[in-house]
């Protein structure tokens, strides 16, 4: 094989791992950025959950049964962030 052929085929193929590099490392930053998203959404539904307990702990502690069950058993959609369509990562309806 001609050393020209042999060079051509070498930048070419630098070039190319160059350009997989750059998709990778930017498929990185998407990742984190994803896993970034997904620790705060964790540890709002933690103190979500914190809240929740102590409320039914101050209750159960305070005799006040009545309020302990609609605690632990009530509506809690009123304190849950609702989200907009655009706002679901799902593209399908029977998805959701």
């Amino acid at each position: 094989m001609p050393i020209g052929r042999v060079i051509r085929r070498s930048v070419e193929t630098h070039l190319a791992l160059g350009d997989r590099l750059a998709q990778v490392e930017a498929d990185m930053r998407e990742v984190r950025g994803l896993h970034s998203e997904i620790k705060a959404s964790l540890s709002e539904i933690a103190e979500f959950i914190a809240r929740r307990e102590r409320d039914y702990r101050l209750a159960l502690a305070g005799n006040d049964r009545d309020v302990a069950e609609e605690i632990f058993a009530g509506d809690v959609m009123d304190e849950v962030r609702t989200y907009d369509d655009e706002d679901v990562p799902f593209d399908d309806e029977d998805a959701r």
